[in-house]
């Protein structure tokens, strides 16, 4: 490693958020609370500082998402305690579907959202971010990227309605993106890394972080007194290669928890191992938020036959969109979206709100090369997926029957992609 002066300087906290009592758990929405603790969650804080006193703010959160009100509140806290304003604060969530129900926008695929936890929270994240604060040493940064293969495409558009099953033809991307910061002694403080795939391993009424929490919790095994931090990949259409005798998926073990966890945190350590590209220079930051444009909605005929004859979740939503135009008037054209870029010297981290499908990535990664750039999605409130333009004609869940759920008016238009890649390209030159 460079034996260069350090102009970083760096502070960790984490902080235990496993809920202390049963409550429901988002993803797949499950009819009953939870029944134990198969893994601990955690908020891990991260803040950086440049010799020019510049400061930003980093907090990965073991939870599906966060919903709207907890950023907000969140971010308050941080600037009023810190001085930190809303662009210097980024809150990742790992997006793991063990973790309990904090949206309460979507509490329509939920029994009950348990806001005095919710409320309980957010102070807690608002804690680990000051108390990492108060720790800051000086730090060098390195980037590595490593590999792992247990990801896979999970839409099939040869297939009638574009099932969710496996596609090992469909994209998929590889590459583990890992920060790595040192301390002057040649201890590491912090290892940040990201992958692409859903953290879908397990079903069931147990509460944990999935295969991210092991990775992370190996990673802390592997280097004492450091804390491992882990960024979601945008891997809307990439999941977990769990697969039956039939060629469908399946759900996966505790024990396929671990072997999933442990093979992402031996990529990680791989990366590390070869030369590690240092990363010097002042510490940036950006946020931008943009309209995404949606496809023409439904007629009130329309809805009103989808609520007759449809079934299921898409009679439901058809009859939510009605109650909602008879309320409201006419649904809206556009919904905001917001990108962030935190950067060190010519080091990149874009990161979307929304659950965000891999061509993104693809697209960013190629377009910044040879720029060390780490893209994440899950970062903020998010809405709803967002598909790439040449995946609507498609259909399937994630280009379209995704709204049922998420009640959003409409899919989203084609011109989405290009709003979006143009703004995020933006901050990360700009920036």
């Amino acid at each position: 490693m460079a034996s260069v002066e350090s102009t970083l300087r760096a502070g960790s906290a984490r902080r235990c958020i496993t809920p202390t009592r049963p409550l429901f758990q988002s993803g797949y929405g499950r009819s009953a609370k939870s029944e134990g603790v198969y893994q601990h969650l955690y908020a891990r804080a991260l803040v950086l500082e440049d010799d020019s006193g510049r400061r930003v703010a980093l907090l990965t959160a073991e939870l599906l998402d966060f919903s709207e009100s907890l950023v907000a509140r969140t971010k308050a806290g941080v600037e009023a305690r810190l001085g930190l304003a809303a662009d210097q604060v980024l809150l990742s969530a790992s997006h793991t579907h063990c973790g309990p129900v904090v949206d309460d926008a979507i509490s329509n695929l939920y029994a009950e959202v348990d806001m005095e936890y919710v409320q309980w929270l957010g102070e807690i994240c608002i804690e680990a971010l000051c108390a990492a604060a108060a720790e800051l040493v000086p730090v060098r940064a390195y980037f590595a990227v490593g590999r792992a293969a247990f990801g896979i495409n999970r839409r099939r558009p040869d297939l009638p309605g574009c099932p969710m099953a496996p596609n090992p033809g469909g994209r998929w991307d590889p590459d583990v993106a890992v920060v790595r910061l040192v301390r002057a002694d040649g201890e590491t403080l912090a290892v940040l890394f990201s992958y692409t795939c859903h953290a879908t391993v397990m079903g069931g009424q147990l509460i944990g972080g999935d295969y991210p929490g092991q990775a992370q919790l190996s990673l802390e095994q592997e280097f004492p007194g450091a804390q491992a931090m882990f960024l979601a990949g945008c891997f809307g259409d990439v999941r977990p290669r769990l697969i039956n005798a039939k060629g469908q998926f399946k759900s996966g073990t505790l024990d396929d928890v671990r072997a999933l966890g442990r093979e992402l945190a031996l990529a990680v350590m791989a990366a590390l191992a070869g030369p590690p590209q240092e990363i010097t220079g002042p510490l940036r930051y950006g946020l931008a938020t943009v309209a995404l444009p949606y496809q023409p909605a439904l007629t009130e005929g329309e809805l009103q036959a989808r609520a007759v004859a449809g079934e299921g979740a898409e009679a439901r939503w058809a009859k939510a969109m009605l109650a909602r135009r008879q309320r409201d008037g006419a649904p809206p054209s556009t919904r905001p979206s917001t990108i962030q870029s935190l950067g060190i010297g010519p080091f990149r981290l874009l990161a979307f709100n929304d659950e965000m499908c891999l061509g993104y990535q693809l697209a960013l990664k190629q377009a910044l090369a040879p720029a060390p750039t780490l893209v994440a999605g899950y970062c903020g409130s998010s809405r709803s997926y967002v598909p790439t333009a040449d995946m609507l004609p498609e259909g399937g869940y994630e280009a379209y029957s995704n709204i049922w759920s998420y009640l959003e008016p409409a899919p989203l238009a084609a011109e989405t992609e290009v709003i979006l890649l143009e703004a995020a390209l933006r901050l990360a030159r700009e920036g």
